[in-house]
């Protein structure tokens, strides 16, 4: 018995001893025998993302080229006729083309020019039509999976940013709406949070008030989305300090008050409407009211 006892103990230290040195020997084995590539290719590698612009969502700097891709939305409240609403998709268009307008014009004294292509008249390429079964048109960005997901699906950015020499793409999704219970306009991007690299914008072509929605609101909503934020009530940028500010000095920064005029914009790009767009330096009234940084300080 004793002798067996010394032999089953002799085999567990020689097994201990072998897995020990398998342990000790398993570094040793070569690294570049991991599979870190598919086994094929596809026929045209996809273009490698730029970082810098990647970082700031899908539309990255206002200088560049920008494709505005109008989407018009069915929802489960809200429809399109194409023959008896063709005068409110027809006023779209010129909305946006006051809107860009005066954007280029606001971004030259900065030494920047920006270009828009959003005319679907033109280029019929940059208009969409969508039929979703959810309520879109809320005050909340509780659907911008299913927006953001439209698009991916059904619009080919890329290719689109190719054919135009295009930077930057935002994607406006308009709805026909009544005046009765709908909210005002919004955004979602990068400036909301860093997983929507998407940036879109929910235009309700009427809203409670009654309010037909005017050509500074186009602007207004596109400056969003390069990274502007709104001074009419506080945010993580904004504190309430600012805003009764804006309110005692009756601010026309545009992203304090939009003007109601249909063929025309006349508030401001300001200082720190431009500071915010990575156009220049923080401006000295950031650090006496203590705003929230830029997207692009630093670079």
């Amino acid at each position: 018995m004793k002798k067996r006892i010394l032999w089953l103990l002799v085999c567990m230290l020689l097994c201990t001893t072998m897995a020990a040195c398998a342990r000790r020997e398993a570094p040793q084995l070569p690294t570049a025998e991991v599979q870190t590539q598919p086994e094929t290719e596809p026929s045209q590698a996809p273009e490698e993302p730029d970082q810098a612009v990647s970082a700031h969502g899908s539309a990255a700097y206002i200088h560049g080229r920008t494709l505005v891709v109008s989407i018009f939305a069915d929802d489960a409240a809200t429809h399109w006729d194409e023959t008896t609403d063709a005068a409110d998709i027809d006023q779209t268009q010129e909305h946006l083309r006051i809107a860009t307008e005066w954007l280029t014009d606001a971004v030259k004294p900065y030494g920047v020019k920006a270009e828009f292509f959003y005319d679907w008249k033109e280029n019929p390429d940059l208009q969409y039509s969508a039929k979703f079964t959810e309520t879109l048109v809320r005050a909340d960005g509780s659907m911008y999976d299913v927006q953001a997901g439209y698009i991916q699906e059904n619009i080919p950015t890329e290719e689109l940013k190719r054919a135009y020499d295009a930077d930057n793409v935002v994607y406006f999704f308009f709805f026909n709406t009544p005046y009765e219970g709908t909210p005002s306009p919004w955004s979602l991007g990068r400036l909301n949070s860093q997983a929507c690299d998407t940036e879109l914008v929910n235009l309700f072509l009427r809203a409670a008030g009654p309010v037909d929605e005017p050509p500074s609101a186009y602007a207004h909503e596109l400056l969003h989305a390069f990274g502007v934020p709104d001074l009419y009530y506080t945010g993580g940028l904004i504190p309430q300090a600012y805003v009764d500010y804006c309110k005692e000095t009756g601010s026309q920064d545009i992203m304090y008050t939009i003007n109601g005029d249909m063929d025309c914009i006349t508030g401001q790009l300001t200082e720190l409407d431009a500071y915010y767009l990575g156009l220049t330096a923080r401006p000295a009234e950031a650090d006496r009211w203590q705003l929230g940084l830029s997207e692009y300080e630093g670079e």
